[in-house]
């Protein structure tokens, strides 16, 4: 079958890959066991988005407002420590011409309006200098 032409859905299996499902040797020496959670891999990650775009004579007022969430989950395969659980909220205003679509569109972002914060990475084995987190 070509990879480029998708099978039906009754050929769609449903992957369950949250889990490790063998045995791993970790850098350390220990044996990571089966059933791990793989490491930057959150159960859940959503993001949504409500936009609306309104013509006024000749020019297009824009406005969407985005939601995103990432689970926690593992730093590593073996599990040290928890990394993300956190969700933000972004809004976007723009404006456009109609009439010149050739002029620039303005727009406005303002990102993570609820000013949640995260941790993005763990570095425990001091691999690399400085602080031992990373926040988002």
């Amino acid at each position: 079958m070509s990879p480029f032409i998708r099978p039906p859905l009754a050929e769609l299996e449903l992957l369950e890959t949250s889990v490790t499902t063998a045995p791993f040797n970790h850098a350390d020496g220990s044996v990571v066991l089966p059933g791990s959670p793989w490491p930057g891999a959150p159960h859940w990650q959503v993001s949504s988005t409500l936009a609306y775009a309104l013509p006024l004579d000749a020019w297009s007022l824009n406005a969407a407002v985005r939601h995103s969430y990432m689970g926690r989950a593992c730093n590593e395969i073996a599990c040290g420590a928890q990394v993300f659980g956190y969700r933000t909220l972004d809004l976007n205003l723009a404006v456009a011409s109609l009439a010149h679509p050739l002029w620039p569109s303005w727009s406005v972002s303002l990102d993570n309006l609820t000013d949640e914060r995260g941790i993005h990475h763990v570095n425990q084995g001091q691999l690399l200098p400085g602080l031992p987190y990373q926040y988002v």
